[in-house]
């Protein structure tokens, strides 16, 4: 009785520090879909470290959202609503629809002084060329010009008008199609009139629970801002929905490896054992190791990368097996099997297997990449918890496990044996003569791709 409340406990104590390590954890932090942080952190300088990385936060963090309309009403409508609904969500810093008037003379005031080491590329070819009467010229038209927008304080600061002539050449540059319409940045395609809407988000949109909070309300705003403003087109651009999709994707390859390891696992069980115990029992102790290896890895790492959970699918194909030793010792006996027994003919067996896994894995810890390390850690610790699942806890809630019927199983398996045993004929030869063909056939048709983005 001692015994199984010392399990019990051991149960409860892996669920309850688990749990406390996950809540403890940042917001929307504990999990990372980020692929550039399963890179090796360099030694690099400590201040371009730093510029780099706010560079790369201000450029992920950034959304530029178009919302169009054959009309610049509707488009107006639209982009109003997208903006309230956007900006009701809470997971925005900053939203700019309507465009500051002032920032045309906040951008004058910011290059004016450097203006004498401002040249735009038609003045820097004529002075290459020693052309001067081409750039007295073209500064003597913008003085007579009729709609000339130089005063006399201008004049005085820049009498060639170089600062002019610069700004002209950066919004040439830059595709010339934007226009201020009614406070609107606007743009004109195929005949239709798109507001830009430049949002930045508060977060990284690498992190999961952004994209679980701001990705539906995307989704939303597409599929109904036709019907609240007929003719209206919401075109979304930035790091956040590519960040959605790899993390969606990661997602259903480790929902369709986990979920197509515990169908074997469930038919294996219930085909051999014929009995809901050890299934269940099986899936406690691979779902404490999950569960322990996702805690370890928070709490050494403060977050755990999204491929990580994905590689912690394969400890259902090792946990497992401490299980099925376990469960295969009833077939050593008839009558007089014991748990104690079990437990005492496995256990160096299944010590051996822990611990040399265990080494395997730290070679992967002494790695430089930290996707390695926390796939090393999450592995560790959860095989170690699904281990000692099994000394702990099994024997004793396996009493009076009835013994299995394995004599289907065994005729399955004997029909096989009977199949490769048989006198080789021309149809075995044709058959494996396709195989070989199809194999190779699908060979042809592998690529590699090795494109980081």
């Amino acid at each position: 009785m001692r015994n199984k409340i010392f399990a019990v406990i051991w149960v409860l104590a892996i669920c309850a520090v688990s749990s406390w390590v996950i809540w403890s954890a940042e917001s929307g932090r504990a999990i990372n879909a980020n692929l550039i942080d399963l890179l090796p952190k360099a030694e690099r300088d400590p201040v371009v470290t730093d510029a780099v990385t706010r560079m790369n936060t201000n450029f992920e963090r950034h959304l530029v959202i178009l919302v169009g309309g054959r009309e610049f009403a509707t488009a107006k409508a639209g982009a109003e609503h997208v903006s309230a609904r956007l900006a009701s969500s809470g997971q925005f810093r900053e939203l700019r629809l309507r465009q500051d008037p002032d920032a045309l003379r906040h951008a004058i005031s910011f290059y004016l002084p450097l203006r004498f080491q401002l040249l735009d590329d038609l003045s820097r070819h004529q002075l290459h060329a020693g052309d001067a009467t081409a750039l007295e010229r073209a500064i003597l038209m913008r003085y007579y010009a009729p709609q000339s927008s130089i005063n006399s304080k201008l004049i005085e600061k820049d009498p060639l008008l170089l600062l002019p002539r610069f700004m002209e050449s950066r919004v040439l540059d830059g595709g010339g199609k934007t226009e201020l319409e009614d406070g609107y940045l606007t743009v004109k395609s195929d005949g239709k009139t798109y507001i830009i809407l430049i949002g930045e988000l508060s977060s990284t949109p690498f992190s999961f629970t952004l994209q679980e909070r701001l990705m539906p309300v995307f989704k939303n705003l597409r599929d109904n801002l036709r019907k609240r403003h007929p003719g209206a087109e919401f075109i979304l651009a930035g790091t956040l929905p590519y960040a959605a999709a790899g993390t969606r994707s990661a997602l259903d390859e480790t929902s369709t490896v986990g979920l197509g390891s515990l169908l074997g696992i469930i038919v294996i069980l219930f085909a051999i054992f014929r009995s809901p115990r050890p299934f269940f029992l099986t899936l406690i102790s691979i779902s404490l190791g999950s569960l322990g290896g996702f805690a370890a890895c928070l709490a050494v790492f403060g977050e755990v990368h999204l491929l990580t959970l994905i590689f912690g699918a394969s400890l259902v194909g090792i946990s497992v097996d401490y299980s099925l030793h376990y469960f295969c010792e009833r077939f050593r006996f008839s009558t007089d099997w014991s748990p104690t027994n079990a437990r005492r003919h496995i256990f160096p067996g299944i010590t051996l297997g822990l611990i040399t896994s265990i080494i395997g894995f730290t070679g992967l810890f002494f790695a430089p990449f930290p996707g390695m390390q926390g796939m090393a850690v999450f592995s560790s610790v959860g095989l170690c918890i699904a281990y000692g699942c099994v000394v702990i806890c099994y024997p004793h809630f396996t009493q009076g496990l009835a013994k299995p019927r394995f004599e289907l199983a065994l005729g399955w398996v004997s029909s096989y044996g009977a199949l490769w045993g048989r006198k080789r004929d021309w149809r075995v030869g044709t058959i494996i003569a396709c195989l070989i063909i199809l194999a190779f056939i699908g060979c042809l048709r592998l690529v590699a791709s090795d494109d980081i983005r």
